[in-house]
């Protein structure tokens, strides 16, 4: 009797199994990870990037392939995409109120710069956009941005910083920013990048170094102060 017993409950348990383990079935060397699209951004983009690299390089006349960044086509066979940089912006309206906190003001762009490396070196930039709930390639370009931020790898410490790309539209210029994955990219160091600098030099810009911000908060004073000075004209 206890034997018919034990064997019961061995089959209940069995059948338990069976039934989670048909609602998340789990392949051999693959991890049960949620939805990419819904849980990390990243990786949704990173999805799109790689699934849009081989088709826009295809799109490259023949002959244009250095505009891109790539000395011939049969570097297209080595491509692959790299981290994706998050765009951010700033809402007009921190040029009323430069002394205010910035969190109001800035805000992520549903839009991402996601690099394309040959040999681990940046030499395009692709862009991935949201849309719909949906994250779709949609150009490749910037080869000198892409060259540029490859100057900028040894201030970045892959375990501990993230980077992002400010786009200020009021001036027209990029701003690359590296913060500490649990700091807010407000308070993350700003640099200047080349077509930026001549923006700022007459702050320090017109060197052929990195100029460098500790915060966003000088920038805008910058910024706000160029505006005045427009608005006086």
């Amino acid at each position: 009797m206890k034997k018919t017993g034990i064997i019961l409950i061995l089959v209940l348990l069995s059948i338990l199994f069976i039934a989670v383990y048909s609602v998340n079935p789990v392949s051999p060397g693959e991890s049960n990870t949620p939805n990419l699209n819904f849980f990390n951004p990243d990786d949704g983009v990173t999805l799109a990037a790689k699934q849009g690299l081989n088709n826009f390089l295809s799109l490259i006349p023949a002959g244009d392939e250095k505009l891109y960044g790539f000395e011939k086509r049969e570097d297209f066979l080595r491509a692959e995409v790299g981290e994706p940089l998050k765009m951010y912006s700033l809402n007009p309206g921190f040029l009323n109120d430069p002394d205010a906190d910035l969190k109001k003001f800035i805000f992520p762009l549903n839009e991402w710069r996601v690099p394309v490396l040959i040999d681990g070196k940046m030499v395009s930039l692709l862009t991935v956009i949201k849309e719909n709930d949906s994250y779709k390639c949609v150009d490749i370009g910037g080869s000198a941005l892409a060259t540029e931020l490859n100057s900028y790898e040894k201030y970045f410490d892959k375990n501990s910083d993230e980077k992002t790309l400010l786009r200020l539209y009021q001036i027209r210029c990029d701003i690359l920013i590296i913060s500490g994955k649990n700091r807010e990219v407000t308070d993350g160091s700003c640099y200047l990048l080349s077509y930026t600098k001549k923006i700022f030099e007459q702050y320090g810009g017109n060197g052929t170094g990195p100029v460098k911000f500790d915060s966003i908060s000088p920038i805008i004073k910058i910024i706000y102060s160029q505006s005045l000075n427009q608005n006086k004209k």
